[in-house]
């Protein structure tokens, strides 16, 4: 059996996938033979914990990166790499660009070094997987032939090489399920291929059943009619009632005035709490003004996205590497920092390794190189030693206990030891959830769970829903964004809108400044034409 689905926003598509996958497993299809894919980690591990709750299985929800990088991980010596629980390992941008700049810009002494030093970098993840599949290998032949249902996820969110290498499975899975939705085709820029994904699958699938899911269970009534009419979607919402509003201000600042005062009551007579409401913009940059009035009011709020988001952080990169090391002491990168942690001196570490390219586990277990050092950096070795055998027994604990375990020690902060917990809690053990966090693209998804206002750019906020949702910038030159310059590009901008509107579930609060940055503005195109049944001024929250 094979179906499309094309789910408009909040028309509980996530929760189609998750009967589907509960209705294959009671024909008796094992939980080991179901993949599904999704976009996000973050969409991962929530389709892969409701599975979880309502079966008790424990299916493959993984991201396209992350399946590649377990396929390599898994035969990569096909292509030339070493393999092995954490092998090959994935570059930082930082190390790619060194690698990059060692090959003189050469893209194929680029790709041997990458081979030398048993490295894979983002574009990798996709490309050497399709390469493999097209080998006729047997390991390879069975590692395909074990998926008997493939569920794939947001399909207008796909780029080329991720339906390539989609389409290279499909025809080996017996029953396939494809959801997604060209009016939330937001990643062009990114290389996203919108409709002609979903149609490209379509034409791979031609005994598939088309399946339209009509209403929007997320939104009120008054919410999905105003959201839908800015794709020309006339959304059925069950929900009755609801409230929206749509008010102009004089510049930027009375904006961000305004919005910020309107989110403090929201708080304050309990319309929602402050992680239920977010504030949207086309650019996070436009928050600034806002977030400035929020904690001026003494409302707590969170810049998503502005340090470059959890894992960017020192300490959470530091407790990574030691659980890298304790599933895999082979791992040189992690190894590398966590010797530098322990105090471990850069001239002892090149002493250690003499000629090779990197310090390795043999080199620090090298008896007679290690005597060549100084008393206190042999000190330091013993005790390295020492730790990754302890690290090895952590590594074997569930994972979230695993991080639980070492976020002590490492002194991570509360809330990001917590955002860390919850993200591991959703895997069963500390290798698989490496190697989801490996695999990782684009903005990260972690943040802490807190009770904070959320400040966010419309693409971050994309799979999200809020009780309460407020749109800054609604105006030309914002949005639609004065780079999108034709057709595709205003569509494009326009979906963008929709993204944005459909967010809440009770309340939505769009605004424009007249004047930004001391020149005049108009209200955005999209607003023209829409529903004005029951849309206010000003928000009366009795009414949300």
């Amino acid at each position: 059996m094979r179906e499309i689905i094309i789910a408009g926003a909040g028309a509980g598509k996530t929760e189609y996938l998750r009967r589907s996958i509960e209705d294959t497993l009671a024909s008796g299809v094992p939980p080991e033979a179901i993949l599904a894919l999704t976009f996000s980690t973050r969409a991962a591990a929530e389709l892969r914990e409701r599975v979880a709750r309502s079966t008790g299985a424990r299916v493959t929800a993984t991201t396209i990166h992350s399946l590649g990088l377990s396929l390599l991980r898994a035969h990569g010596d096909l292509l030339g790499f070493r393999t092995g629980r954490r092998q090959p390992r994935v570059l930082s941008e930082s190390a790619r660009e060194a690698l990059w700049e060692k090959a003189e810009g050469d893209r194929q002494r680029f790709q041997a070094l990458k081979r030398a030093h048993n490295v894979v970098d983002f574009d990798d993840m996709l490309a050497l997987p399709l390469e493999m599949l097209s080998l006729p290998d047997e390991r390879v032949q069975l590692w395909r032939a074990r998926w008997a249902a493939l569920f794939v996820d947001e399909a207008q969110d796909l780029s080329l090489p991720q339906l390539d290498l989609i389409l290279a499975i499909v025809p080996h899975v017996p029953r396939v399920v494809v959801a997604g939705d060209p009016c939330q085709a937001i990643y062009g820029f990114a290389g996203a291929l919108g409709g002609e994904a979903i149609e490209r699958l379509r034409a791979a699938l031609p005994d598939a059943q088309v399946r339209y899911l009509p209403h929007n269970l997320r939104s009120s009534a008054l919410v999905a009619r105003f959201s839908g009419a800015i794709v020309g979607r006339a959304e059925d919402a069950p929900r009755p009632g609801g409230m929206v509003a749509v008010f102009a201000a004089a510049d930027e600042r009375e904006e961000a005035r305004m919005v910020a005062g309107e989110v403090e009551r929201v708080v304050k007579l309990g319309v929602a709490r402050p992680s239920q409401v977010a504030v949207l913009s086309r650019a996070r940059e436009r928050l600034a003004l806002v977030e400035r009035e929020l904690l001026a009011r003494g409302v707590p709020c969170l810049m998503h996205g502005r340090d470059g988001g959890l894992l960017a952080r020192e300490e959470v990169r530091d407790l990574l590497a030691h659980l890298a090391v304790g599933v895999d002491p082979g791992d040189h990168l992690a190894l590398g920092r966590v010797a530098a942690t322990y105090g471990l001196r850069p001239e002892a570490r090149i002493a250690l390794r003499g000629s090779d390219a990197v310090l390795t586990y043999e080199h620090l277990r090298d008896e007679a190189r290690v005597s060549k050092l100084s008393e206190g950096d042999q000190q330091v070795v013993a005790r390295l030693l020492r730790i990754i055998q302890r690290l090895a027994q952590v590594a074997a604990e569930p994972a979230a206990q695993a991080v639980q375990r070492l976020a002590g020690p490492l002194k991570l902060a509360a809330e990001d030891a917590a955002a860390l917990v919850a993200l591991a809690d959703a895997h069963g053990s500390v290798e698989e959830f490496l190697a989801e966090l490996d695999a990782m693209t684009g903005a990260d998804p972690l943040a802490p769970a807190l009770e904070r206002v959320n400040l966010m750019s419309i693409h971050a906020a994309k799979g999200t829903e809020f009780e309460v949702t407020f749109l800054v910038g609604a105006e030309e030159g914002v949005l639609p964004s004065r780079s999108a310059l034709d057709e595709a590009a205003l569509a494009e901008e326009q979906r963008l809108a929709y993204v944005a509107c459909s967010r809440p579930r009770r309340a939505l609060v769009v605004s424009f400044a007249q004047q930004r940055e001391g020149r005049p503005t108009e209200p955005s195109r999209f607003l023209r034409g829409l529903p004005r049944e029951g849309v206010q001024r000003r928000p009366d929250w009795r009414t949300a």
